[in-house]
């Protein structure tokens, strides 16, 4: 198996070693930037997995804290 499109290559992957699921990270992109600048790998997987009966989980990105948050000193909640 040899693909140049990665999205193809790991459903394809998927399907010949029978996985049922995928699970990928969702795009830092905007909406509007996969609309008018390509398109997003996570859509793409999602798509072409759909016809090989594979579920795909997008997970949702998560804000990560500036180093500068993280030396802060921790917020006494009780």
């Amino acid at each position: 198996m040899r693909s140049d499109d990665s999205g193809e290559a790991l459903v394809e992957f998927a399907r010949i070693n029978h996985f049922t699921q995928i699970v990928v990270g969702s795009s830092h992109r905007g909406r509007w930037q996969e609309l008018w600048g390509g398109r997003s790998i996570a859509r793409e997987i999602a798509r072409l997995a759909a016809g090989a009966c594979i579920d795909v989980h997008i997970i949702a990105r998560r804000n990560v804290p500036l180093e500068s948050d993280q030396m802060a000193e921790p917020v006494d909640e009780s």
